[in-house]
Order: C-alpha cells, then sequence, then structure tokens
C-alpha cells in the first residue's frame, strides 16, 4: 500500500484507552478518500487502535443534492458503495457494523432531536450563521468552483440547509444511543455540527463524540506505533 492513515484529535489518549474506544465512520458517497486504498488504509489503522467500528453509509442524506434521485435509488447506491468496497472491508480485523443511513431516521431519538436542531436554527443567529457558513462550503466542493457558487438558488442553499440539520440530528441522536466515542471525519467536522455536540451533547456526555479527520502520507517508513 502506497499510503498510510493518520488521525487527528486523539494524541492524548494512550493505546489502551483508545483500545476500550467505539469509533463511527459516516460514508460519504463519492468521496475518493472512502474508497479502494485508502479506505483500506483507514480501516487498518481503525483496526489497531479501536475496539470496534460502525461503517454509516449515508445514501438518503444525499437525496438533499440529488434532487431527481429517488430515495429506493440512492439506497442502491449505497449497496453498490458495500459491495464494491467490500474487499477493502477485510482491513478491519475488529468487530464491526455497517449502517444505512435509513435506520438512523428510525433511531427513537432522531424525532425530538431533529426538533430541536430546528429550534435551534430558529432562535439562534450564531447557530444559523454556522449553519449556513456549512452549507455554502459544501456546495462549494460540489462544484470546486467558486463562480458556480455564486450561482447557487436559494432552493439548493435550502436543500443544502436541510441537509446538515438532518446530518446534526442523526448525530446527537443515533449516535449517541450507540455510544459512538469518537467520529471519523474525512475532513474537518462543519463547525455547526460541533457546536451541537458542545451544546447538547458534551455537558453530560464528555466522552462520546470526539471528532477526527483522517489524513494521509505517502508511505516512505514503517507505521509509527501511535497514528496521532
Amino acid at each position: 500500500m502506497d499510503y498510510k492513515a493518520k488521525f487527528t484529535g486523539l494524541g492524548h489518549l494512550n493505546t489502551d484507552t483508545l483500545r476500550a474506544l467505539s469509533c463511527v465512520i459516516p460514508i460519504s458517497l463519492g468521496n475518493t478518500s472512502q474508497t479502494s486504498e485508502k479506505l483500506q488504509v483507514t480501516l487498518s489503522s481503525v483496526s489497531k487502535y479501536f475496539g470496534h467500528c460502525s461503517i454509516l453509509i449515508a445514501d438518503t442524506l444525499h437525496r438533499y443534492n440529488q434532487e431527481n434521485i429517488s430515495r429506493q435509488t440512492l439506497h442502491e447506491c449505497g449497496k453498490n458503495w458495500l459491495q464494491k468496497n467490500q474487499t477493502y472491508l477485510h482491513a478491519l480485523t475488529i468487530p464491526y457494523t455497517i449502517i444505512y443511513w435509513e435506520k438512523c431516521l428510525q433511531a427513537p431519538g432522531y424525532t425530538k432531536a431533529k426538533q430541536k436542531v430546528n429550534e435551534l436554527y430558529r432562535k439562534s443567529e450564531k447557530y444559523r450563521l454556522l449553519v449556513q457558513q456549512d452549507a455554502m462550503l459544501y456546495l462549494k466542493r460540489q462544484t470546486n468552483s467558486s463562480k458556480a457558487m455564486t450561482r447557487c438558488t436559494h432552493a439548493t442553499s435550502t436543500n443544502s440547509i436541510n441537509y446538515f440539520l438532518e446530518e446534526t440530528a442523526v448525530t446527537i441522536s443515533y449516535f449517541v444511543e450507540h455510544h459512538f466515542n469518537v467520529i471519523i471525519y474525512p475532513g474537518k467536522i462543519p463547525s455547526s455540527i460541533e457546536y451541537v455536540i458542545n451544546k447538547y451533547v458534551k455537558p453530560t456526555h464528555p466522552d462520546l463524540l470526539m471528532s477526527s479527520k483522517v489524513y494521509f502520507k505517502k508511505r516512505q517508513t514503517k507505521l509509527s506505533k501511535h497514528p496521532f
């Protein structure tokens, strides 16, 4: 393998502590860092340091930015992702669980969490601005062009906002209910999600929902004993 995976934000935890923790990896369909070799090296590092891993295939979440594609078709895309990457999942040598997005929406606490997030969006200007900023950054990544971003319609902006509100509600409901200690993102955690975690989760569950960004380095030497 040409790459090794490193994680940020967990350097204060020793190996024994990490081994007792559970992590979740939200999979964004189409993200090239979450497929093939990069997925394999990520999961290989996860196996070395965590006790359990959940892989969350966020297939139907993309209905907000794929308006003309049905929920069922998006779910089929999620199943196709799993089929194509099944070989790379063998890098996981610890217990793991595969989760599809729809299961998160059926969690006991999801509806209440979504109401809480929607209310916060209505009432808190600070949070509203964070969500809008994350939504615009997301659209910019989707278009990969600042000129294209300026042409975003009101509908696409609203859809992107709803995307983040739903993702946040799942994070503070399903993720908490299943005691995920660490969320491993392909990039930096969105500021709006981090804000809600700190507001509603950390005061009562300080050991849950730590965020970690995975990044990749070209392999030149053997992996260090600690990937942080």
